[in-house]
């Protein structure tokens, strides 16, 4: 994954910041320590990784606002993403994502998810609205 410190260094400026980069660093999980700052974080950004799962504790992360996990390796999202009641932008493109959970709908701030050229289930919505852009 890179260096401790490099990552102490970014959680340390996440705990003040309440931002979290971590894109392209090879993870392929979600490193522990993160948990330690989540309460805090309002932006999270993990990105072009390995990642195959996300914790099932999404609700560590009450203030939440923003999460990028484009370009992974995710088949699934934990249902605790529905937790995340501050959530506005959901950017999930490049991953192998075919249904987002139900939890999601509950989701009353969610404003943009991003789920490109993957199949779609939205049956647990109740309102969809579907974009094209060339």
């Amino acid at each position: 994954m890179g260096n401790a410190n490099s990552l102490k260094h970014h959680l340390e400026n996440a705990q003040k910041t309440g931002v979290c980069a971590l894109p392209k660093r090879g993870l392929s999980e979600v490193p522990p320590e993160l948990l330690k700052v989540a309460a805090n974080l309002r932006t999270l950004d993990l990105s072009e990784n390995k990642l195959t799962a996300l914790p099932r504790a999404m609700e560590a992360f009450p203030q939440l606002k923003h999460l990028n996990c484009c370009q992974n390796r995710l088949g699934q999202l934990p249902e605790s993403l529905g937790d995340l009641a501050k959530l506005e932008t959901l950017l999930l493109s490049g991953n192998k994502i075919t249904a987002l959970p139900a939890s999601v709908s509950s989701l009353k701030h969610l404003k943009t998810v991003n789920m490109r050229l993957y199949p779609w289930n939205f049956s647990s919505f109740k309102y969809v609205c579907v974009s094209y852009r060339a």
